[in-house]
Formats: C-alpha cells, structure tokens, sequence
C-alpha cells in the first residue's frame, strides 16, 4: 500500500481523527469496489468470520442455504494474475 495526501487534512474535513488515504500498489486490488478493499485490509480469516456471520443472518431471515454464496477467497495467490 502506497499511503500517501495530506496527512493533516482531517483537521479541514472535521474528522476526530486521522485520515490516512492511501491506494494499493498492486492495480488488480486498487480495482477493487470499497466493500472488496475493505475486506483485504480485514485479512483472511477476519473476512471467513463476517461471511459467517452474513449466512447466519440470510438463514435466520430465511433465505435458503442453496442460494447463499460460497466462501470466497479475494486476495489472489502470489505468482498468479
């Protein structure tokens, strides 16, 4: 990750603390939607917990086990496009 702006910027923007903007050196993350690049700053096994968590409230609500998503891996593996 490339961190880089204006680290004083929140004092402008009102935010109680710190806003450190930053991009991802590698562009097939930086391709990434806000939730995706969320759960790669969470890392692996964090993501495995909230997708857990999601199915979990799908079954309570009623959705069908058969129509949730499987667990999917974002990061792709090293060596790999």
């Amino acid at each position: 990750m490339d961190r880089g702006g204006d680290f004083g910027d929140h004092h402008r923007r009102g935010a109680p603390f710190p806003v450190f903007p930053f991009r991802f050196v590698d562009d097939r993350l930086e391709g990434l939607n806000k939730a995706q690049k969320h759960f790669v700053r969470m890392g692996p096994r964090n993501i495995l917990i909230v997708q857990d968590q999601l199915r979990q409230i799908a079954t309570a609500l009623g959705v069908p086990r058969e129509r949730l998503p499987k667990s999917v891996h974002m990061l792709p593996r090293a060596g790999r496009p």
